[in-house]
């Protein structure tokens, strides 16, 4: 089974506040404590518990969503620098996404998602993996996204959809948040 971590790393810099945000969503989501696999740095503390957490999951592969990770990217490249293969990103790519299932692919794999930074080749990242860039739709595209499923709803939103869509950047994927926490709301 193929299951999807979504984390925001929002205002993470650091590879501490990454990892604290990992293993807090490994206990949250999944009542995993990450107290088994003690370190003295953070990062090997980190793949340490991933690793186990995959042990004691022999069927699922994860894919871990880091949400926002433009200020992480900025610090890695930096840190890459100085420090190369030892930075958090790299160890990510080479000391768990060696863990593969059956088919050869890897039991965790890491999405980094952002606005400025995360379309990168660069540091860790270089050789890891193919950039996914999600333009902006079309004003009429983003205004269908919207006004859709709200007219499926029995709401007519055309009034605000030009002003709902422009504020989301056109984007889809924070037009959809939109409509899910706007959904919460009704």
């Amino acid at each position: 089974t193929l299951r999807v971590v979504y984390i925001s790393i929002v205002g993470a810099h650091s590879p501490s506040d990454v990892a604290a945000r990992i293993l807090a969503s490994l206990q949250e989501r999944f009542r995993f404590l990450a107290d088994k696999c003690k370190s003295e740095d953070i990062g090997s503390h980190l793949i340490s518990t991933i690793r186990l957490f995959l042990a004691e999951h022999p069927s699922d592969s994860f894919v871990f969503v880091l949400d926002e990770a433009d200020n992480f990217v900025e610090a890695e490249l930096e840190q890459y620098r100085s420090v190369r293969e030892a930075c958090l990103s790299f160890r990510f790519r080479s000391e768990i996404e060696d863990i593969t299932d059956e088919m050869g692919h890897p039991r965790a794999r890491f999405v980094f998602s952002g606005y400025r930074r995360t379309n990168t080749f660069d540091g860790a990242w270089a050789n890891w993996g193919d950039i996914l860039r999600l333009e902006p739709l079309e004003p009429e595209a983003a205004a269908k996204l919207i006004a859709g499923p709200l007219s499926r709803l029995g709401i007519d939103a055309s009034v605000h959809v030009p002003a709902i869509t422009y504020r989301c950047g056109y984007q889809p994927a924070v037009l959809l948040r939109f409509g899910k926490l706007l959904l919460r709301r009704i």
